[in-house]
Order: C-alpha cells, then sequence, then structure tokens
C-alpha cells in the first residue's frame, strides 16, 4: 500500500518465494519496476502478487480458465495509461505446492494458450517484433510441454535459446517436464 501511494500507481507487484519440492525459488525480487518488454516476457502476474486499486467496470475474464491474472493486468495498464509497475520486491507471498497440483487449471496447455493468444492480438503491437516472436514462442513450447510433446518443444527450443542466454531455464525445463520427467510437479 505504501509502495501504491508514494509511485501514484493503479497497479503494484510483490516479489514470492515459490516452495517446490526440494528447493525454493524467488520471484520478482530483483527489480523495483517492471515496464517495456519486461511486461509481456518477465512479470509474474499470479494474482496473489497483484494489489490494484479498484478497477471499476473491468473485471477478470471468466472464460479464461488459465492466464486471466495476465490478461486483466494488460487489460488493466492499458485502461490505466500505465507504462510501468512498481515492483516491492521483497517475498511478501509464499507459494506452497499444491498436493492436488495434477488437477490445476492451468496445467492443461489449451487453457494458457487461449490466454495468451488474447493478450497477444490485444496489446502485442505496443511491443517490437523481437519481443512478440519471444512471446508467441514461450506460449507455442508452454503448450507443447503441457502436452507433453518433447519433439515440438526441442524444435521450438531450439529458437528460443537464440533469443538469448537468459531463456535457457524455460526451455531446459519446458524440455524435461516434456519427457515426464517430474509428474505431478511445478517446474518454474
Amino acid at each position: 500500500l505504501a509502495l501504491a501511494e508514494r509511485a501514484a500507481s493503479p497497479l503494484v507487484l510483490c516479489g514470492a518465494e515459490f516452495h517446490l519440492r526440494g528447493r525454493t525459488r524467488r520471484a520478482q525480487c530483483g527489480t523495483p519496476e517492471w515496464h517495456g518488454e519486461d511486461l509481456l516476457l518477465r512479470v509474474r502476474w499470479n494474482t496473489s502478487l497483484l494489489f490494484h486499486r479498484h478497477p471499476g467496470e473491468l473485471r477478470f475474464d471468466e472464460t479464461l480458465d488459465a492466464g486471466e491474472d495476465g490478461e486483466f493486468a494488460h487489460r488493466f495498464l492499458a485502461a490505466a495509461g500505465a507504462a510501468a509497475v512498481p515492483v516491492a520486491a521483497l517475498p511478501l507471498v509464499d507459494v506452497h505446492q499444491d498436493a492436488a497440483a495434477a488437477l490445476r487449471t492451468n496445467l492443461r496447455g489449451e487453457a494458457g494458450w487461449r490466454a495468451a493468444r488474447r493478450i497477444w492480438r490485444q496489446f502485442g503491437k505496443k511491443y517490437p517484433p523481437s519481443v512478440r516472436r519471444l512471446f508467441v514462442l514461450r506460449a507455442c513450447i508452454t503448450r507443447a510441454k503441457l502436452r507433453g510433446d518433447w519433439r515440438k518443444v526441442a524444435r521450438l527450443g531450439t529458437g528460443l535459446l537464440c533469443s538469448g542466454p537468459e531463456q535457457w531455464r524455460f526451455g531446459l525445463n519446458a524440455f524435461l517436464l516434456s519427457l515426464g520427467w517430474f509428474p505431478g510437479r511445478w517446474v518454474s
């Protein structure tokens, strides 16, 4: 709340600590603000990490089974005319793996694919072509990963690795998950 008031921002994010089997990962703890291409490629739009003003008539799209938080955030930022999002870069939220992880909606490839397509169609044009390409490539890899199509993940992953060395973790995790190495586990 203090950050939102100080920054006069309609939306702020916080960091999180993801407690996975045998390891813990922090997200959004290294930057005080997201802007530009990071809003499309790097932000964790998890609902529990969003803090925003009352959106008026704007609502989460209940027809989306996954990715609705990111799609809402993009619409919210566009409606507010905000180009950057301040981050309380501390792990203020602890996220634990659910025992029923296999039942999670966002582990079904088509659900996330629908949200990614909508974000790309509505907001993609404001980003450079290279950023749009990387966003679509990551969405395609995620879809293939959740289908267990390791051949497609491997084929698409070569293009991802050409996009920069920071993409190796995403590509490797997608490939290993598509092979079935982590059944019922989150891979992040």
